[in-house]
């Protein structure tokens, strides 16, 4: 089970990194004027 843990976190942080990489993009893309 510790192992399946370990996993879901990784798991986790490496999709909650693309997406606010994304999510970044997409705003400065949209409104460069705040940054």
């Amino acid at each position: 089970m510790e192992v399946a843990i370990w996993l879901y976190g990784r798991l986790q942080a490496f999709i909650s990194r693309i997406l606010s990489q994304r999510t970044g993009l997409l705003m400065i893309q949209v409104s460069p004027r705040k940054f």
